[in-house]
């Protein structure tokens, strides 16, 4: 068949893949993060303030329901730093069509 039509199949399995993982993966993360603020409070209370019924507890500093949306933040601003350095770093080497063609 046409090269447009297995790349186009091809595109479709590879966002099929990521989206079915993160449907799977999202939810995880979630229930761990949740663990790891819930054992957080209890060695907590140990030393002086432990989490009460409105406080969740903190994972890395944050709370572990805005785990997933700190990931795409991070995720965003990093691609796009990193996406214009590196399209200048492969337009500057003798590569350039090799890399392009793939």
């Amino acid at each position: 068949g046409p090269v447009e039509a297995t790349g186009l199949a091809l595109n479709s399995f590879g966002r099929g893949t990521v989206g079915m993982s993160t449907l799977f993966l999202g939810p995880a993360l979630l229930v761990l993060a949740k663990q790891a603020a819930t054992l957080d409070c209890y060695n907590e209370a140990e030393h002086e303030s432990a989490c009460d019924g409105d406080d969740e507890g903190r994972v890395y500093g944050m709370k572990p329901t805005s785990l997933l949306t700190n990931i795409g933040i991070l995720s965003g601003v990093l691609s796009t730093l990193m996406l214009p350095l590196f399209g200048a770093i492969i337009d500057h080497t003798p590569h350039r069509k090799s890399i392009g063609h793939g």
